[in-house]
């Protein structure tokens, strides 16, 4: 039994964890969401409203692609960064930027 908790060891070693290689897929995900961060920014909501739209033909046309996910992500993402302000909700370095009142009601009483 030793034998094998010592294999197993070294292959968590050299490999690592499940959790660690799930951990590496799910942050090269996001860096291919944060990828679409400078393209987004700059556009009003009626410019991501249209993106929306496009993204959305694209998708009936052809299906749904890695690119097209990551890029719908960035869309929302952003929205509701604009209409929330999600990215700094758990910043205390940010907190006057956040109001949870903006939420609606059911979430707000989570928060």
């Amino acid at each position: 039994m030793s034998v094998i908790n010592n294999i197993s060891k070294l292959f968590t070693k050299i490999f690592g964890s499940r959790n660690d290689r799930l951990v590496k897929q799910y942050l090269k995900r996001v860096d291919q969401i944060n990828a679409f961060e400078p393209e987004m920014r700059p556009l009003t909501d009626e410019q991501l409203r249209s993106r929306v739209t496009d993204l959305r033909s694209s998708v009936s046309e052809t299906g749904m692609t890695d690119e097209a996910m990551f890029e719908g992500l960035a869309i929302m993402r952003e929205a509701i960064d604009r209409h929330i302000g999600i990215r700094n909700v758990f910043n205390p370095q940010y907190k006057d930027q956040f109001d949870p009142r903006k939420l609606p009601a059911d979430v707000q009483r989570i928060y």
